[in-house]
């Protein structure tokens, strides 16, 4: 059974709950007893740190022994999406721009980066850093720096055309491998399979001919449709190409 608790981050404030896939995601690891041993949490979509913070934490509360994080954003908003793509309305390009965020209006990349590091209660997981749109990092010279698999890659990414240059740069370059976990927080933006993250899932899966298995999903109420899904958690089993 997995055990999910309700704790207070270094600021006194709750910031985690029964609901929380990434608790799950974290928890999982340890209860399977998933060796996480050379490699490393993927977070794709960092925006004002938020989540950077929670899965931080997570991870020293429950003593994951996580190595090394590597977080990728742009700090400038959302791309295009792909033409004939649908996408929520509020997914339009340049949508959640950190810079409209009062703290952070006139800061450099780097600078946003540092109020972000900030806000972690220490600094024992190393954090490597990826600054720009995925298509522009996700490249031979990230290549070069000799990442590792990931045990965890989190998805808050939106949109289509980000999950497939995410995705298809991770499978190709065997950088997703069995026993990895995938979590997406946008799954429900658009009709499953349709577009958004999950028509990218369906389709990266296809092309590398991955088995994988959903191990968690969470529902919201009410969202105009009886099948609206919001987040979304697979194990990968297998990949054949």
């Amino acid at each position: 059974m997995v055990i999910t608790m309700k704790r207070k981050n270094h600021n006194g404030g709750f910031y985690w709950n029964n609901e929380s896939y990434r608790e799950f995601c974290v928890t999982y690891l340890l209860n399977n007893k998933i060796s996480i041993s050379g490699k490393h949490n993927y977070q794709f979509g960092i925006y004002s740190g938020i989540t950077m913070r929670w899965i931080y934490e997570m991870f020293r509360y429950y003593r994951l022994p996580c190595e090394r994080i590597l977080a990728f954003d742009s700090f400038e908003g959302l791309p295009e999406e792909q033409k004939g793509i649908p996408r929520t309305s509020n997914h339009c390009k340049g949508a959640y721009n950190v810079k409209e965020i009062e703290q952070f209006r006139d800061d450099t990349p780097q600078q946003i980066i540092k109020k972000i590091q900030s806000t972690l209660p220490d600094n024992l997981i190393p954090i490597d850093w990826s600054i720009g749109f995925f298509d522009q990092v996700l490249t031979e010279i990230f290549l070069k720096t000799n990442p590792k698999p990931a045990f965890w890659v989190d998805l808050d990414i939106d949109l289509y055309i980000s999950s497939i240059q995410v995705l298809d740069f991770m499978f190709k370059n065997r950088l997703i491998v069995p026993t990895t976990i995938v979590s997406f927080d946008d799954w429900g933006c658009t009709y499953e399979y349709r577009g958004g993250e999950s028509l990218a899932w369906k389709e990266m899966c296809q092309k590398y001919a991955v088995t994988a298995r959903e191990i968690h999903c969470y529902r919201y109420e009410n969202e105009g449709s009886p099948d609206y899904v919001c987040h979304k958690v697979f194990i990968v089993n297998k990949i054949e190409c």
